[in-house]
Formats: structure tokens, C-alpha cells, sequence
């Protein structure tokens, strides 16, 4: 016997504010902690380096025990607070 389903009730009690907060709502402050947490897939550089700048990298994400990728992004961050961007 085939048991039929009932539907269940829709949390939202007014459909029209829904709709209107939908269309143009004001999206949610995201925290700094959060953001640092994303996934990194918005936009991705290739950045050409020499022999000179490529082993200074090296050397400092080996002394920061970090990775390469790891050492540019905390350069960028830091040098964005000391100028306060």
C-alpha cells in the first residue's frame, strides 16, 4: 500500500516578504575570520619570476615554515596593515 505524503508547512509565514527580501535584501556583514576560511577559487594569478626572486621565496617560506604560496600571502597581508589599506 502506497503511503501518500503530506505536505509539510513552509517556515516562512508571509510569502510576499520573502519575495521582496529575495529581490533586494541586504546580504549579511561576513566576519574577517570567515572570509580568511573561503575556499580560494575567486580569481588565480600566474606570477613570472627570476631565478633570484624565485630563491629568495624559497628561502624565506623555508625559514617562516610555510609554504611558497602560504609566505606571498602573509607578505601581502602584512604590508596591507602596515599601510593600513
Amino acid at each position: 500500500m502506497i503511503k501518500k505524503r503530506e505536505k509539510e508547512k513552509s517556515p516562512v509565514k508571509d510569502e510576499s516578504s520573502f519575495i521582496d527580501s529575495a529581490d533586494g535584501g541586504q546580504p549579511e556583514p561576513v566576519s574577517e575570520a570567515k572570509r580568511r576560511r573561503e575556499p580560494r577559487k575567486y580569481k588565480s594569478i600566474t606570477l613570472p619570476m627570476n631565478q633570484a626572486e624565485y630563491e629568495q621565496l624559497e628561502a624565506l617560506a623555508a625559514e617562516l615554515d610555510r609554504s611558497m604560496l602560504s609566505t606571498i600571502r602573509h607578505a601581502i597581508s602584512k604590508l596591507a596593515k602596515e599601510e593600513q589599506l
